[in-house]
């Protein structure tokens, strides 16, 4: 009876053994992954950061943790430093601009963008930092986990990660980075924006929107992919205007290409948009989660399988 009951013991450890070893290799880590967008989005908007307000040391200290990130995942600086200082005039206001690899002119140029500012301090509040959990650490911590995932692929195209500031006061750095690379004459083929990508959306949680969504053929394209519907149009994109409120704006204007914004905001699933209580514990990490994993898988197919993603039709400005 002993030998038996050894013997399944022995039996039961070495089934969890083989378990854990087969998870270990399908790279079955979401929990690890989802503690990770959680750590993120929350040290993007603790209090100390002061809401982030462009020229505050709490939007240094955003940028600080960004460019530990961007050296991690092996991007380099495309200036001599991450930060393009020269907006505005201050060098305390700038982008955080990075890339994959030596830009070459001769290869497709892609941008994945989101907003590092925020608000900055809501003053006689009793809670007076505007920590912008949702808006816009969630975006930043999209754009920095599909970046990392890309750069895993190696691919030959040159990508570009960019984190503006100003975003909040008009769309400031993006503005800024278009101009600069028309002045420079590259090219840039998509513009991959994420802003406000925090919580799911009320009718359809398990999608998100795509600003623009007519003007081109990139949802299409994306949930081909996927072959699912993923990616949807907002039905109230004309009321809102939200093609002309992101950072893929500038882009679209500037070089008349695919530049489109990703977001799961609809103005009524959310009630603390442009509040002091949009704090980490509002958002739902695993929802981001879900965002970088299929729209990393979606941009990864796009730029393996070379397919051409075209404007449909031109906005009026």
């Amino acid at each position: 009876m002993r030998t038996r009951v050894l013997l399944s013991i022995t039996l039961l450890f070495l089934l969890s053994s083989f378990t854990a070893c087969k998870k270990d290799q399908n790279g079955d880590d979401s929990e690890d992954e989802i503690s990770a967008i959680k750590e993120m989005v929350s040290h993007l908007s603790s209090d100390r950061l002061r809401g982030r307000s462009p020229g505050d040391i709490g939007f240094e200290y955003a940028a600080q943790f960004v460019e530990q990130k961007l050296q991690l995942y092996g991007y380099l600086p495309y200036f001599e430093s991450y930060r393009d200082s020269s907006i505005f005039g201050n060098e305390k206001a700038f982008n955080l601009i990075a890339v994959n690899q030596p830009v070459d002119t001769s290869k497709r140029t892609v941008i994945l963008s989101a907003h590092l500012d925020h608000l900055g301090i809501k003053v006689n509040s009793a809670d007076s930092v505007y920590n912008g959990a949702n808006d816009n650490a969630s975006g930043v911590t999209a754009v920095l986990q599909i970046g990392k995932y890309l750069q895993d692929q190696h691919h030959n195209e040159n990508i570009f990660l960019a984190f503006y500031t100003a975003e909040e006061a008009g769309l400031l750095g993006a503005k800024h980075f278009a101009q600069y690379l028309q002045k420079e004459q590259i090219q840039p083929y998509l513009v991959f924006n994420f802003d406000m990508v925090g919580t799911p959306l009320s009718h359809h949680p398990k999608k998100i929107f795509l600003s623009g969504y007519g003007l081109s053929n990139m949802a299409e394209i994306l949930n081909n992919s996927l072959e699912e519907t993923y990616v949807i149009p907002f039905p109230d994109a004309d009321k809102y205007q939200v093609f002309k409120r992101s950072d893929n704006y500038p882009f679209y204007t500037e070089f008349s290409i695919p530049a489109h914004t990703f977001f799961t905001f609809d103005f009524t699933n959310y009630e603390y948009y442009h509040s002091v209580e949009d704090e980490t514990d509002k958002v739902d990490a695993e929802h981001i989660h879900r965002v970088i994993q299929k729209l990393s898988k979606a941009i990864n197919n796009l730029l393996e399988t070379d397919q051409d993603i075209e404007l449909i039709e031109k906005i009026d400005e």
